[in-house]
């Protein structure tokens, strides 16, 4: 009887550790003999994406035998030569590399872009703003009045979500998806906001548009967005986005 209780007891521990273990953050995750992902939350935090983006490039330049590494929302992706480092290593060093950027404050880095706020380049401007029962006006104030946070950059080369939206002005994507949305448009999608470097497919609720390219392969960078970076919007007039490249339809 002692026996058991004592096995139980032991059980009930192991199992507690397990589940610190498994929710305790930053934590590795092996993917396959060569690659490997650094959760660092469960959530999305603003707060935690330029550290993301410090490790990401701190695993790039300072490990060796990483072939890539990627910043993502939450965590960061790393894929490493098995031939060159083992994975135990390649994990402690992440840890470390961690460790000491956690306790550092970092320079954020903040990009202004000037964003053209108008039915005339913005179809869901109008409807969104009676939607959320507030004048296009007083929506134009409040999503230029942010600071957002660039968290991933995916779906197409240069496109950034941006994190932070006010809740007031948060909308769901568009329940089937425009054929074509024009390059530069400024969408909400959630509580995330972003810019449309391309003409392309999309169902984000537009109400703008940045006349400066987001993307360009010739360029160095090609994009001015990197994520952990923060960004503002500035509106302008319409006189304004034709000079700064900008195009009406």
């Amino acid at each position: 009887m002692v026996t058991i209780q004592l096995l139980s007891k032991r059980l009930h521990r192991l199992g507690s550790l397990l589940i610190v273990r498994i929710m305790t953050y930053p934590r590795i995750r092996h993917l396959s003999e060569n690659s490997l992902i650094m959760d660092m939350s469960e959530k999305l935090d603003t707060e935690l994406c330029p550290q993301i983006a410090a490790l990401a490039e701190a695993a790039r330049n300072e490990l060796t035998g990483v072939i890539e590494s990627v910043p993502c929302a939450t965590s960061v992706y790393i894929e490493f030569n098995p031939l060159e480092v083992d994975p135990t290593v390649i994990s402690e060093r992440l840890h470390a590399i961690y460790s000491n950027i956690s306790g550092h404050t970092l320079n954020l880095e903040t990009i202004t872009l000037p964003c053209y706020y108008s039915p005339d380049v913005a179809p869901d401007l109008l409807a969104l703003a009676e939607e959320k029962k507030m004048t296009f006006s007083e929506l134009i104030s409040i999503h230029s009045g942010t600071t957002y946070t660039v968290c991933s950059i995916g779906f197409a080369p240069g496109f950034g979500y941006l994190a932070g939206l006010d809740p007031r002005i948060c909308a769901e994507r568009h329940s089937t998806p425009r054929q074509s949305v024009a390059s530069g448009s400024v969408g909400i999608a959630g509580a995330q906001t972003a810019v449309y470097p391309r003409e392309s497919p999309g169902g984000w609720q537009i109400i703008g548009n940045c006349p400066l390219p987001l993307f360009d392969i010739q360029s160095d960078p090609i994009s001015p967005l990197s994520h952990g970076m923060q960004v503002r919007f500035e509106p302008i007039d319409q006189k304004t986005f034709i000079q700064k490249g900008g195009k009406l339809p």
